[in-house]
């Protein structure tokens, strides 16, 4: 989850096409496709992801509406029958809170002959798995586990240079949440001895978290050399507590996210860096794979690996210019 998160890039570029049928009644010939986004949490990834899915349906008169489940996946479960029931949507983008929030989900609006893409974690058994898992599911964007690991262990490892052990402290969204704890327990195990994560920070995506319970993880551990983030608006709110700390020049902070805001800061080396996302066009490519499972076309692409959709993954005061943030 890239909030959040992240988590997760798509295509460069997708289409606008729509459906056609006998009973079309847009002034084209194509029928609208009402999406039903349904997140996890509101803020301004989601809406990018939201906007991404709308500049496709609204060429055809389709609209996106958004849910906000707070992190409850009983209020997401009642978000999506309600979308069901309503009569209202054709088809739903779906944020799971959990892999198990998605199953009944994706089972009723199956039911429902309403089809269900699903983004930053996969539903059913797998939640790194790219392929759909369950029935309903047509379409799957997510970033699988070792592909995360992989790049943020490479930012550590530039972040850490020189330093041996190096000690890093880093952000969970809770105990319990299993992305952001498989996430950082896989990137201590590829460390190795070269470094450890002396302390998780339980944020639960608020920033205002990361402001209160950094200063102790500071103080807890004076040599500590990197701050990673789960989330940019985590590595921008470090900023001003590192700062107070009079560890601006020790501590390197690193984010994940992509966000405007955390790659005016890496440009300027506030930040040391972040990892890339893409959520307009990852709404897109969505959008794409709905209309044509509502059209009863093949999809184009069902299957899509966040960290493949664009350039550069990582970014660095290196490549901090090659890259375009798209929310943020």
């Amino acid at each position: 989850m890239v909030g959040a998160v992240a988590l997760l890039p798509v295509l460069a570029a997708c289409s606008t096409g729509g459906q056609t049928s006998p009973t079309d009644d847009g002034s084209d010939g194509t029928k609208p496709v009402n999406i039903a986004f349904l997140g996890y949490i509101g803020g301004d990834f989601p809406e990018a992801v939201a906007q991404g899915a709308e500049d496709v349906v609204s060429a055809d008169g389709g609209t996106v509406t958004s849910f906000d489940a707070h992190f409850d996946p009983q209020e997401q479960i009642s978000q999506c029958q309600d979308a069901i029931t309503s009569g209202r949507f054709q088809a739903i983008i779906l944020v799971p809170v959990d892999p198990a929030t998605g199953v009944p989900c994706a089972a009723a609006a199956a039911a429902a002959g309403i089809p269900v893409a699903t983004m930053e974690t996969a539903v059913g058994t797998d939640p790194y798995a790219l392929e759909p898992q369950v029935d309903g599911v047509v379409a799957v964007a997510v970033t699988p586990l070792e592909s995360q690991v992989s790049v943020d262990v490479e930012l550590i490892k530039e972040a850490c240079a020189g330093a041996s052990p190096c000690e890093i402290i880093a952000e969970i969204s809770s105990p319990t949440d299993r992305w952001t704890n498989d996430l950082i327990n896989g990137i201590e195990t590829a460390l190795g001895s070269d470094a450890s994560v002396v302390q998780k920070v339980v944020s639960q995506y608020d920033p205002g978290q990361i402001a209160k319970a950094l200063p102790d993880a500071l103080n807890a551990h004076p040599d500590a050399q990197v701050f990673f983030a789960v989330s940019d608006q985590s590595a921008l709110a470090a900023i001003p507590v590192i700062a107070q700390a009079g560890k601006t020049e020790q501590v390197k902070i690193i984010g994940l996210g992509g966000s405007g805001q955390a790659t005016e800061a890496v440009a300027d080396g506030t930040l040391f860096g972040t990892t890339a996302t893409w959520p307009l066009q990852t709404g897109k490519l969505l959008a794409e794979a709905l209309i044509e499972s509502v059209s009863g076309s093949e999809i184009t692409q069902a299957s899509v690996d966040l960290l493949k959709i664009d350039t550069p993954v990582l970014i660095t005061g290196e490549t901090v210019g090659e890259f375009k943030p798209e929310w943020g």
